[in-house]
């Protein structure tokens, strides 16, 4: 039997190749097996359904579900991962996760990883350092693994068209089955986005999954409160973020456009 099913959604292959399979072609662990699940040829309504869809496919005692834009440069990473998967008990385990913050009023977080992400890679001064395994309340999805014996009691579901938020939907339900069954691996990875995308979906599929569990709920982005006022008030103050980092983006993009086009001095 293979150790791994590496399961990737993409709409993206030159991305894929470049980044995903690149990456496991050159490590030295090799009992795994890569299922691309290709998004524009199938027409899936949500991250759940393809990802689904994807470990339906697969072979492997673990199931790993990635981002295509995540490029793995050490090259005994699986070999370091197979190690850790086998001496922990868990449900869901990723390489970056969050947790509440302690001693503190307002609902907030600490995100745990070694991850370097953005293009320039540069490590976020936010993101705490990991040594070791730790639980978390979360883990993110631009990289985790569900063992096939959890998976296959327990599939994603899709409480709205949305490719947001099925790893933190699957890691309140770990957390409340099984208390301490999300973990946080101490590996590195190289993210090449910020990992920052939102949009009208995210905040529904959240909305919808915040009154199913009725608590508040912790996320790599952001903490998100079980009062509706506060909590109200948390996403219009996101939003307003959101809509000043993209502004400003714009604002540098047409800025340069109009340098190179000799339209600025």
């Amino acid at each position: 039997m293979l150790d791994f099913s590496f399961i990737c959604p993409t709409n993206n292959m030159d991305m894929f190749n470049k980044n995903v399979s690149e990456s496991l072609e050159k490590q030295t662990f090799r009992n795994f097996e890569v299922i691309c699940v290709d998004t524009q040829k199938e027409h899936f309504s949500s991250a759940a359904n393809a990802l689904n869809y994807g470990a339906s496919l697969s072979s492997g005692k673990y199931l790993v579900f990635l981002h295509h834009d995540i490029v793995i440069e050490d090259k005994r990473f699986v070999e370091k991962l197979y190690k850790l998967v086998n001496k922990y008990d868990f449900f869901i385990g990723g390489v970056a996760g969050a947790r509440f913050k302690e001693h503190t009023f307002h609902i907030k977080n600490n995100i745990y990883t070694n991850i370097i992400d953005g293009p320039e890679k540069v490590r976020n001064p936010w993101f705490k350092k990991i040594k070791k395994v730790i639980s978390a309340e979360t883990v993110d999805e631009c990289f985790f693994v569900i063992p096939r014996k959890v998976f296959d009691k327990r599939q994603f579901i899709e409480y709205f068209p949305s490719w947001h938020l099925y790893s933190v939907e699957y890691s309140l339900w770990a957390n409340k089955t099984c208390p301490g069954s999300v973990k946080v691996f101490p590996l590195k990875l190289y993210h090449i986005s910020d990992g920052a995308s939102m949009d009208k979906s995210y905040f529904k599929t959240l909305d919808l999954i915040r009154k199913e569990y009725n608590q508040d709920i912790c996320t790599t982005v952001n903490s998100w409160c079980k009062n509706e006022c506060l909590y109200q008030i948390k996403v219009i103050c996101r939003n307003e973020w959101l809509h000043r980092i993209k502004s400003n983006y714009r604002n540098k993009l047409m800025h340069r456009i109009k340098i190179k086009y000799g339209k600025i001095s």
